[in-house]
């Protein structure tokens, strides 16, 4: 019995390893963005799939991107907030594999 506690403690250790060391960088990235003006993220990702104006009159922009790995494939989304003046005030990063960041570039 003891050993299986060890061997589940082991895997959630595992898990959250990747969790964070995937998270991480994404955040990081994302929060490099904060603060600059949404043109300046244009250049480097090009022009943004989807585009949305909120109520209160912030954007959101989207961008998708494609990946396949041997362990399967999907679609990373990113997007980001920008308030009415195009400053980035928030962003996030979805379904993105480790090494899927794009370096901020568009592939």
């Amino acid at each position: 019995m003891r050993s299986m506690s060890t061997l589940w403690s082991i895997q959630l250790i595992l898990c959250l390893s990747l969790f964070v060391g995937c998270t991480l960088p994404e955040k990081k990235i994302m929060d490099s963005q904060k603060g600059h003006h949404k043109d300046q993220l244009f250049k480097r990702w090009g022009a943004p799939d989807k585009e949305e104006t909120l109520q209160d009159g912030r954007s959101v922009y989207t961008w998708h991107h494609n990946w396949s790995t041997q362990q399967g494939k999907g679609t990373c989304t990113k997007s980001v907030t920008a308030d009415h003046k195009g400053i980035i005030v928030n962003g996030n990063f979805h379904d993105c594999p480790l090494g899927a960041h794009y370096q901020l570039e568009k592939k």
